[in-house]
């Protein structure tokens, strides 16, 4: 379906309605008629971008990794990620949602191989950045909503000059900016009635007991819907590696892992995005990233439990054991 609309429509036509019910980023339309202009109906050629998407995510995970987690927890990470069987489908459907993932961590690489940089032109770079990623990726305004965060520290940390500040205010209007133009161009014409009615349910806002229950469900169907059968079980290593980096002060690292997310479930309270499945596939890089750290903590938990336990126990298995040779010979 999607196809279709790749293929018989003119890229102005692309910033309007879909056809057959279908919604996607006017950029990864734009490049993905580029392609089929290209190399003409070839499926292969046109599956070829969410499959280096997905590629690059594992790189960038890996990197990401090795900058903020402990080396044992990267295997966990991306066990969980490589090897989820929904995830392995998505990387050679004709959608966007693999470049969902590969923005979730380019962006954070982005942060920190240029952290040696001028503030100046961090700023800079990233406000460049921003109409590209906020185009190419819906998801991408979630993304860049924690990298404006993210940047309050250096700010902060530095008690940065009065320019600082201003072209991080530059960073801000370009940022908004860019997502006002899509809201109210591509997104507005995409979001008919009948796209509408795919959405799922959002909580009743009038009734705000229920956002909890609501939203803690609704996370746990993400879980299993990716790490099936016992992906809602994965929140106890989510929670513990959260734990960990907190502990050890790295709250930034924070900021990027979990406010994206947090930002996708906030706009599905006011029906402004749906927190389902595949549309929230951008949090799966992060989220392996954190149960690793968890299950990291868990497991050096349990050593060190079973270690004092071997202590304890030993002196009663010696006089066992030398019971059980005076039964024997007895």
């Amino acid at each position: 379906w999607l196809l279709r609309n790749i293929t018989g429509m003119g890229f102005v036509e692309q910033l309007g309605p879909l056809k057959d019910v279908q919604a996607a980023p006017p950029l990864f339309l734009w490049v993905e008629r580029l392609v089929w202009l290209g190399f003409g109906d070839n499926i292969y050629m046109l599956r070829l971008l969410p499959l280096l998407a997905s590629c690059g995510t594992i790189l960038l995970l890996l990197y990401l990794g090795s900058c903020w987690f402990r080396a044992a927890a990267l295997p966990w990470a991306v066990l969980l990620l490589g090897c989820s069987h929904q995830m392995m489908s998505y990387t050679f459907e004709v959608k966007p949602y693999m470049l969902d993932c590969l923005i979730a961590v380019a962006i954070p690489a982005l942060f920190i191989s240029t952290n040696c940089w001028r503030l100046e032109w961090r700023l800079f770079f990233f406000g460049l950045l921003a109409p590209v990623v906020i185009f190419v990726s819906y998801p991408g305004c979630f993304v860049y909503g924690a990298l404006l965060v993210a940047l309050l520290f250096p700010l902060w940390d530095g008690r940065r000059q009065w320019q600082a500040w201003l072209g991080y205010g530059l960073l801000v209007l370009i940022t908004f900016t860019a997502f006002a133009l899509l809201v109210t161009g591509p997104i507005r014409a995409q979001r008919t009635g009948a796209l509408d009615a795919c959405w799922p349910d959002h909580p009743d806002l009038r009734y705000p007991w229920t956002v909890p229950l609501w939203s803690l469900t609704t996370f746990f169907g993400f879980l299993e819907h990716l790490w099936r059968p016992t992906g809602p079980v994965l929140i106890l290593p989510i929670l513990i590696g959260s734990i960990s980096l907190w502990r050890r002060q790295r709250r930034m690292e924070l900021v990027f892992l979990l406010l994206p997310a947090a930002l996708a479930m906030m706009a599905a309270w006011i029906g402004a995005y749906p927190f389902e499945s595949r549309l929230v596939l951008f949090a799966a890089a992060p989220l392996a990233l954190l149960m690793g750290e968890g299950i990291v903590e868990i497991l050096r938990w349990s050593q060190a439990r079973l270690n004092d336990t071997k202590r304890l126990v030993a002196p009663f298995q010696r006089a066992a054991f030398k019971a059980g040779i005076i039964l024997l010979f007895i």
